[in-house]
């Protein structure tokens, strides 16, 4: 009867234990990833695109080098880009 006690009370400690090695884990990997979203900076990039005459483009494409962030162009050829760094 003694060693029934004991597998029991060994079993409620292991999972004890791994509730509370499960639970600091998700807290530290909810700490890392709060950092390093906090971590990166917005930048807004504004300009004007214009043909080869100096009118301005209308609905031109602007996109950020190596990524697929990108916006067009409105009426008067003006832009406005955010991007992360």
């Amino acid at each position: 009867m003694k060693s029934i006690k004991k597998k029991r009370s060994m079993a409620s400690h292991r999972k004890l234990h791994f509730q509370k090695v499960l639970g600091s884990m998700i807290v530290a990997l909810a700490l890392l990833f709060a950092g390093s979203a906090g971590a990166q900076e917005t930048k807004t990039i504004k300009g004007m695109v214009r043909d080869v005459t100096g009118e301005p483009l209308i609905g031109a494409s602007v996109i950020e080098k190596g990524t697929n962030n990108g916006v067009i162009t409105d009426v008067d050829g003006n832009f406005q880009l955010e991007t992360l760094h």
